[in-house]
């Protein structure tokens, strides 16, 4: 599959309900919900590599779980235009 974030190959880790894990071996492991990649494709947006690396980052280095909501996307201005 392709990476969410940076558009390289990835895999599935898992995936419970709407929830998905995927790790890219440029991006790590990350989850997001399916209605963040819902939104993404409803319109035309995608998720600025380098500004989501960093917000895993920190999310990770302030030892929370390196996933990524909506809101989080949002918030942070991780989307952008594809």
């Amino acid at each position: 599959m392709t990476c969410v974030i940076c558009e390289s190959h990835d895999k599935e880790i898992s995936c419970v309900g709407q929830f998905w894990v995927r790790q890219c071996k440029e991006c790590g492991i990350y989850g997001m919900p399916r209605d963040l990649v819902e939104h993404l494709e409803a319109t035309d947006q995608r998720l600025n590599t380098e500004r989501t690396k960093a917000f895993l980052l920190s999310r990770t280095q302030n030892q929370q779980p390196p996933w990524i909501t909506l809101e989080d996307a949002e918030h942070h201005f991780l989307m952008e235009q594809a």
